[in-house]
């Protein structure tokens, strides 16, 4: 699915994986800002997200395309500590 802001209905990047907890439960996406392989790939908390299924979309509370373009980038794969969060 792609990921949209809620704000201002631009595109930010399309869903690339879900990162679960120990009990299995959806607590990340793994969005990748870019294009084709050029881009980063950065964690969103599935918590401060929206998802429409009818229009296919994701949408991003509180997120812009430049603010998620200065998140750190996620390295995968690897455990999350503290910090990630």
């Amino acid at each position: 699915m792609d990921v949209y802001s809620k704000e201002t209905n631009e595109k930010i990047g399309t869903v690339n994986d879900i990162v679960v907890d120990e009990q299995s439960r959806f607590i990340y996406l793994v969005v990748d800002l870019g294009v084709w392989i050029f881009g980063k790939k950065v964690l969103r908390p599935l918590g401060r997200s929206q998802i429409n299924y009818q229009a296919n979309r994701i949408y991003a509370i509180a997120l812009t395309r430049a603010q998620a373009d200065a998140l750190p980038e996620y390295q995968e794969p690897r455990a999350l500590d503290y910090d990630d969060e």
